[in-house]
C-alpha cells in the first residue's frame, strides 16, 4: 500500500536517481579484479567530474590508491582504499547485459539461481563479504536508466535495488523519515518499506533479526560507515533540506570539512543551494522525533550538483561555471596539494585542466 500521508509541503513525486554506493576496500588490485574483471564494471577515467592531483617535490600527477569509481550505467560504486573493508548490511542488486553464464565462469563461487525462471539471477560475493544479485534487464522486461558517466559502461548497466536489513519494528519509522523529511515515494511491504525512484531503482529496508545494530554506522564505522548518494528534483531538494534542518537532522561529515563544497556537508540553505547537496544520517521517526530506526549516511543532491553533468536525467540542470579550488595539507615535511577542477562541458568531456 502506498503511503498517502501529508508531507507538510513536500512533493510526493519520486526521487530521481540512486547514484552511488560508497564502500571502503582494503586492496585496490583485488577490487579491480572483482568489480571490473569479474562483475564487468567500467573504470571511470577521471574520478567523477573532478580531477584529483597532487604536488610533491615539484611533480604533478594523478594520485594512486585514493579511490576507484566504477561505472555501471547512470550509477557508480565509489571504492575508497582503507585498512578495513565495509560490508553492506543486506544485498546489492545489479543489472548486467552480459550472459549470466559468462559472469558465473569469471567470478569464483558465483551461483546461478535456476529455480527463479522469470527472475533468473546470479548470486555472488565480493572478497570481503558484500552480497550481489545480478539479473538480465532484457529478460526481466526492464530498461535501465539512460545516461552514463565519463568512460561509459561495460557489462554492468545499473543498480536495480539495494536491500538493507533493519531491526524488527523499525521499518515504519524509517519509511516515515523518507516520506516526511525527504519527501520520497514510500511503499509499505509486509516485511518492511520500499523507496521508489523515477529511474526504476528501489531501496528497500527489510526487517530481519540478522540486521546489524541500528547504530552500526557510529559504533563500527570501519565496517558499516558506508554511504549512499541520491538525486532529488529542485523543488523536492529545497523542501527536504528545510525539513531536515527543522528536525535538526543535518549532518556534517568531518571527513569533508575544508574540502570542495560540492562534496561537503551543507549546514545552511545558502551553502546547500550553492553546492547542490546536504547530508543526513539519523533516520528518525518524525512522529516521535527521537526513535532512530537506522543510522545511514545519505548524500542528498539536487540537479544543480556539478557531477550530474555526467549523467542524463529528465529534469534540466543549471549550468555552473568552471570552478576550482586548491587546498594545502601540511603533513610533517611534505605538502600535499589537492587541485579539484570541475567542468560542466558538452559531451561530458574535460576541455582543459588549468
Amino acid at each position: 500500500q502506498v503511503s498517502t500521508q501529508s508531507t507538510g509541503g513536500l512533493s510526493t513525486a519520486m526521487a530521481l536517481l540512486l547514484e552511488h554506493l560508497n564502500l571502503s576496500i582494503p586492496d585496490e588490485e583485488m577490487a579491480r579484479r572483482f568489480y571490473l574483471e569479474g562483475l564487468g564494471g567500467m573504470m571511470n577515467p577521471v574520478g567523477m567530474v573532478w580531477l584529483w592531483c597532487w604536488v610533491e617535490v615539484g611533480q604533478v600527477g594523478s594520485k594512486p590508491g585514493r579511490q576507484l569509481h566504477v561505472n555501471l550505467g547512470a550509477s557508480q560504486f565509489h571504492l575508497l582504499v582503507e585498512d578495513q573493508p565495509q560490508v553492506w548490511c543486506g544485498q546489492i542488486e545489479l543489472w548486467s547485459r552480459e550472459p549470466l553464464e559468462d559472469l558465473a565462469n569469471r567470478i569464483p563461487g558465483a551461483e546461478l539461481l535456476e529455480d527463479q525462471v522469470a527472475e533468473r539471477a546470479l548470486r555472488c560475493e565480493c572478497p570481503w563479504g558484500n552480497v550481489f544479485l545480478i539479473r538480465d534487464p532484457v529478460r526481466a522486461g526492464v530498461t535501465p536508466t539512460e545516461g552514463e558517466h565519463a568512460g561509459g559502461s561495460n557489462g554492468l548497466v545499473g543498480i536495480s535495488r539495494l536491500v538493507h536489513l533493519v531491526l524488527p519494528g523499525t521499518a515504519e519509522g524509517i519509511g516515515q523519515f523518507w516520506h516526511q523529511i525527504l519527501g520520497c515515494h514510500v511503499v509499505d511491504r509486509e516485511t518492511g518499506v520500499l523507496i521508489e525512484f523515477s529511474s526504476g531503482q528501489e531501496l528497500e529496508f527489510e526487517e530481519s533479526t540478522e540486521a546489524c545494530p541500528w547504530n552500526a554506522y557510529d559504533t563500527d564505522t570501519g565496517r558499516h560507515g558506508y554511504h549512499l548518494a541520491l538525486y532529488l528534483g529542485l523543488d523536492k531538494f529545497s523542501a527536504a533540506f528545510h525539513a531536515a534542518e527543522a528536525a535538526r537532522l543535518l549532518y556534517e561529515n568531518p571527513r569533508f570539512v575544508g574540502g570542495p563544497v560540492e562534496f561537503g556537508s551543507a549546514l545552511s540553505w545558502d551553502d546547500a543551494e550553492t553546492s547542490g547537496q546536504f547530508r543526513v544520517k539519523d533516520m528518525v521517526d518524525p512522529e516521535t522525533g527521537k526513535d532512530k530506526g537506522l543510522v545511514l549516511e545519505l548524500e542528498v543532491r539536487s540537479t544543480t550538483h556539478a557531477c550530474l553533468s555526467l549523467i542524463h536525467i529528465s529534469e534540466p540542470t543549471r549550468l555552473l561555471s568552471i570552478s576550482y579550488a586548491v587546498f594545502c595539507l601540511k603533513k610533517k615535511k611534505q605538502t600535499t596539494i589537492y587541485i579539484i577542477i570541475s567542468h560542466l562541458l558538452k559531451k561530458n568531456r574535460l576541455r582543459s585542466v588549468i
